[in-house]
């Protein structure tokens, strides 16, 4: 299989401090608003948190509210991380294209990154997408 054959992608995403009040404001307190993903599946590093000035990696992330969160069939958010002492590991997100092609039997999942409780907290977050169209 040639790579320009490929519909696969992959994204690193860094979700950056925010500069003020206002910018907090304007993006509703997240650094991903709720959404869904169009592929079949989405592979995802557990976010990482590393200080602003230095980039040195944080043990966690100083305010534990912030992170992922997911939306379940019966609408309840609960936010995802890695379970302790798991060492590295992977999540998996369904998506729309997978609810479409197995009829519903798997349903694509609402989640959204939630973002720090204000702005210049000192840090910023990091994660590594893979999506499997």
């Amino acid at each position: 299989r040639k790579p320009e054959d490929c519909n696969h992608k992959c994204r690193l995403i860094c979700y950056h401090d925010y500069d003020s009040q206002a910018q907090r404001a304007a993006s509703k307190g997240m650094w991903a608003p709720p959404h869904k993903d169009t592929g079949l599946l989405t592979a995802l590093v557990p976010g990482i948190f590393m200080d602003s000035t230095s980039g040195q990696r944080l043990e966690s992330c100083p305010d534990p509210e912030v992170g992922l969160y997911v939306r379940d069939r019966r609408g309840a958010i609960t936010q995802i991380c890695a379970p302790a002492g798991a060492g590295e590991c992977l999540f998996f997100q369904v998506g729309e294209a997978l609810q479409i092609v197995s009829g519903g039997h798997y349903h694509a999942i609402e989640h959204c990154v939630r973002g720090p409780p204000g702005p210049c907290r000192g840090y910023e977050r990091a994660s590594l997408a893979v999506f499997f169209q």
